[in-house]
């Protein structure tokens, strides 16, 4: 056995500690003692694989007992579980029994409570109010997290477990939904999220983004677990996040669209109609998030002024936004249909309370479509458009704000940040309350020039504006 000597979390990271050699061949465990918890052991396999032990007496009883920790936590984590553990022992308490009880007890009958599935709709219910924060998720954050569980609305509105077709990766649920939470190893965690990835290819069921989102959407749920005594220590942890592929159109960086396709855009949603067609200018002319336009409110409009007025409640940093309205974009707005309902929302499914989802995939392939359409229309032969998505319009109008004249508008970094809403970095967030709202103004007038003619104005002047269909 190994001098005890004071093990380290960076040398256990770093699988420092290997198992000693007897023969030529690995011992089938070697112990290394922990100088800064006298009986914790840290146990190396042959096979290389690490667990933690605990020996311990009772008072009284000279027989040596043994507990061994199941998730493999990390050594601080490790620290308070058998101090905890020598402390009961101290008291005449058999931790390793209380354990074997526990077992036992769940093999007669797995308690409710500690089913997977049933804590992970506990869990939710309290998301859904916050987790403690007095903040509640957004509609389309909260079905997210119910997806990446392994949850999906049926058609009468209830949650149920998404059905797997053949090859498509498990999900947590799937794959712990009936076992205990209390029995998920941090091994079995990472193998799942590491099958994710090996597929990559998000329509398959699977990919970095997919992993990484559900390793997200996993860790506070067991950590909420473990504040309420469901499981001694997280197996959610220690997974390095995947490496995800950049958004990439053309050989640009970001998923801005050119100026072509700028102009195709532009007069696809002119054949729209109403509310997508609406919707989607104005996210071009604006900047916004597709949540700030779809739910937008009569009341958040100032047309006197010709303002945006949106409450840091509808935005995604919770800062208010204050934005300009270009002569296009108020055009747009004025020309609305007023559709009376309780929220007052500019644009309303017209069922229950709910606004428009300016997310649609539906809507925006079929846009995309038109632009294929308008494009081979005017080059004599079929186009083919990169895929791009809603978000498209934001990076769009960065890239082309921040661009240098002739070919972009030149506006200033800070000037592009206020029009969407960047939170100001270091000192200048704690100092600089400016809103450049007249310099926003200029630049959102002069973008909307930029989209309706395909060219910047020369000098600083604003180009009128044409209206095209």
């Amino acid at each position: 056995m190994a001098k005890a000597k004071k093990l380290t979390q960076p040398a256990i990271d770093k699988q420092a500690y290997k198992p000693e050699l007897k023969d030529g061949q690995p011992k089938k465990v070697t112990y290394y003692p922990d100088a800064g918890k006298p009986g914790l052991y840290l146990v190396v396999h042959a096979s290389g694989k690490y667990s933690w032990w605990l020996f311990y007496r009772l008072p009284g009883d000279p027989k040596k007992r043994k507990k061994v920790y199941s998730g493999f936590p990390t050594l601080a984590a490790v620290h308070k579980l058998a101090q905890a553990d020598l402390d009961a022992a101290a008291e005449g308490r058999d931790p390793a029994a209380e354990k074997a009880e526990q077992r036992r007890q769940a093999k007669a009958g797995i308690p409710e409570g500690k089913l997977f599935r049933n804590v992970v709709e506990r869990y939710l219910e309290h998301y859904k109010e916050g987790r403690g924060k007095n903040r509640k998720p957004a509609a389309k954050t909260f079905d997210a997290v119910h997806r990446a569980l392994g949850l999906a609305k049926d058609q009468a509105g209830e949650w149920q477990e998404i059905a797997l077709k053949k090859g498509e990766r498990k999900h947590p649920i799937a794959a712990w939904g009936q076992r205990p939470i209390d029995t998920i190893a941090k091994h079995e965690v990472h193998a799942l999220l590491d099958e994710m990835v090996s597929t990559g290819r998000r329509k398959a069921g699977g990919s970095a983004y997919q992993a990484n989102r559900t390793y997200a959407y996993m860790r506070p749920l067991f950590e909420w677990a473990r504040k309420r005594g469901l499981i001694e220590v997280s197996p959610c942890v220690d997974w390095d996040k995947a490496v995800e592929e950049r958004r990439t159109r053309h050989n640009y960086t970001s998923a801005a669209f050119t100026r072509e396709e700028i102009g195709w855009f532009w007069q696809a949603t002119g054949r729209m109609g109403w509310p997508y067609g609406p919707i989607f200018r104005l996210l071009l002319l604006t900047g916004c998030r597709s949540r700030e336009v779809g739910e937008l409110r009569w009341s958040e409009v100032d047309i006197p002024n010709r303002l945006l007025n949106i409450p840091g409640s509808r935005t995604k940093n919770k800062l208010p936004l204050t934005l300009p309205l270009s002569g296009e974009a108020l055009a747009i707005l004025e020309g609305l249909p007023r559709v009376p309902n309780e929220a007052g929302y500019v644009f309303w499914t017209g069922k229950g309370k709910g606004a428009v989802d300016a997310s649609s995939s539906n809507a925006r392939e079929r846009c995309h479509g038109l632009m294929e359409a308008i494009a081979s229309e005017e080059g004599g032969e079929p186009v083919t458009i990169p895929h791009w998505v809603i978000h498209s319009t934001r990076d769009t109008v960065s890239t082309h704000m921040h661009e240098s004249p002739p070919e972009g508008l030149g506006v200033l970094p800070h000037v592009v940040d206020s029009i969407l809403n960047h939170k100001k970095p270091g000192v200048s967030g704690k100092y600089n309350g400016a809103d450049y709202l007249s310099w926003k103004r200029d630049a959102l007038q002069r973008w909307a020039a930029f989209v309706v003619t395909g060219r910047a104005p020369v000098g600083g002047n604003v180009v009128p504006l044409q209206r095209s269909a």
